[in-house]
Parts: structure tokens; C-alpha cells; sequence
């Protein structure tokens, strides 16, 4: 127990701490997998003739940038979520919640791909898709914050680091939000917003990191 007590003293992690860790990886990988490939049984070959079949793939072109866009946030959020657990040395019953919460959007957001890809021009399809996108990237965020806050990270990730981490999250979940009230006047027009998630990471981070300083004067 003294041998733990010192480990984690030092930002390092005991076996306990690593048994913890592999868990909610193992859990978050299997929601991740599950997710993205949940997204492609949206897509349907279409029942017509081969001389028909070029027009059909254009009528369904909606459904497959749907699935483009969603794969693409889900692997960011795999990506981001990779990072993380790289410099968590330890979880405790706030992560794991919020990580439990961060996985019940993630798991649920093939419904929202879903409805916009048949009803992407509807202002109620453009917005339960942000509105989701938004849940998961604040939650992603939180966990950030709440791992920093509560030094469960290594030694060598500082707790500006992590707060820089959520600054990227907030951003893009800023974007999201924006265009919920544009959805509510020309929904059609409201995903064109959404091109900001193509962003460099980086360009987010220097922007958010701003954002921060101007608040602070």
C-alpha cells in the first residue's frame, strides 16, 4: 500500500490503476468499433437497373456523406479519446461516469446519421445531428478538464495541457452550436458551418488558445 501511495504521489500508476485503465479501454474501443461500423448499415445498394444505377447513387448521395461526416467525428473522437488514456495514469468513479456518458452518445449517434442522411434538409435532422455532436464533444471536454483537475494524469502532462486538450474540444463543439439557429432559418445551408471541423487541430488550439487569453485581460 506505502509502495502505491508513493507511485501515485509521483503521477505514476499501480497494477490496481492499470487493470482500471485497461477496462475502460477495452469498453471504449468495443463502443468506438461498434459505432462506426453501425454507421455503414445505412447504406443500401440501390434496387435498380444498371442504366438507372447513376442516378440512383446520386439521389443517395446524402446518406453517404452522412456516413463520411460521422465516420470522420467518430474517429476524431477515437483519436482524441486515444490521446487522452495515453497520459491517464489512473480513473476514478468521475471519469469513469463521464467516460460512461461520453460512450452513450458515441454509441447513439448512428441514429442522428441516420435521420440526417434522409432528412438532412429538415431543420429538425441538422439539429438533432448537432445537438449530438455537441453532447459528446462537451463530454469529451469535460473528461479532459476532470482529469486534470483531479491530477490523474502523468507528471508529464502538465494541467495547462490538459485544459488546452478541452480548449480543442470546445471549439469544435462551438462549431455544432452555431449551426443549430441557423438550421431553424435555412437548414439546408446550416452543414456548410460544419466544413470547420476540417480544420488542422492545431489551427483550433491556437485559436482557442486566444480565445482564453482574451478573457484573461
Amino acid at each position: 500500500m506505502a509502495e502505491d501511495d508513493e507511485l501515485r504521489e509521483e503521477g505514476g500508476s499501480t497494477e490496481e490503476d492499470d487493470a482500471g485503465l485497461g477496462r475502460v479501454l477495452a469498453l471504449s474501443d468495443g463502443v468506438f468499433a461498434i459505432a462506426m461500423t453501425l454507421l455503414a448499415l445505412d447504406l443500401r445498394i440501390p434496387d435498380v437497373s444498371n442504366k438507372d444505377l447513376p442516378h440512383a447513387l446520386a439521389d443517395h448521395a446524402g446518406a453517404y456523406l452522412a456516413f463520411l461526416l460521422s465516420f470522420f467525428v467518430i474517429s476524431r473522437y477515437w483519436l482524441n479519446h486515444h490521446r487522452m488514456f495515453r497520459h491517464i495514469v489512473r480513473v476514478d468513479g468521475g471519469t469513469m461516469r463521464l467516460n460512461l456518458l461520453f460512450l452513450l452518445v458515441v454509441a447513439a449517434l448512428p441514429f442522428p446519421t441516420a435521420v440526417l442522411s434522409n432528412h438532412g434538409s429538415t431543420t429538425a435532422g441538422v439539429v438533432l445531428y448537432a445537438s449530438s455532436v455537441v453532447a459528446a464533444t462537451l463530454l469529451l471536454g469535460a473528461l479532459w478538464l476532470w482529469a486534470g483537475n483531479h491530477s490523474l494524469t502523468a507528471v508529464t502532462m502538465p494541467r495547462r495541457a490538459t485544459y488546452d486538450e478541452a480548449s480543442v474540444s470546445f471549439v469544435v463543439a462551438v462549431v455544432f452550436l452555431v449551426s443549430i439557429p441557423v438550421a431553424f432559418v435555412v437548414p439546408s445551408e446550416a452543414a456548410f458551418i460544419w466544413l470547420l471541423l476540417f480544420l488542422p487541430r492545431r489551427t483550433m488550439l491556437l485559436g482557442a488558445q486566444r480565445v482564453r487569453r482574451l478573457f484573461r485581460h
